[in-house]
């Protein structure tokens, strides 16, 4: 089995964490003045959403594995006529 870490899923992990304690942070700080009592809830609530968001990182780092896999195998062709077609359609509009 092998546990260390590529910096894919590093990256994915870090993310999804920073993004559940934003979101947890965000929920403490719309609930302390109104629902919620004391900031420390709001610490709380902060380290929750970042474990949430550790916890569900394992199917993301699925999702971007597939996604850079399936990027990787996109004939370079096809990358150069996209970026021509946004570029064409930006410069048009």
């Amino acid at each position: 089995m092998n546990t260390q870490l590529g910096p894919l899923e590093l990256l994915v992990r870090g993310a999804a964490c920073v993004g559940g304690g934003l979101l947890g942070l965000l929920v403490g700080r719309s609930l302390v003045g109104s629902v919620l009592s004391g900031s420390i809830n709001l610490v709380y609530l902060t380290v929750l959403g970042l474990l949430v968001g550790y916890l569900l990182s394992p199917p993301l780092v699925r999702i971007a594995t597939r996604l850079l896999r399936w990027f990787q195998g996109l004939p370079p062709d096809a990358v150069l006529a996209a970026g021509l077609g946004t570029t064409a359609a930006l410069i048009l509009t």
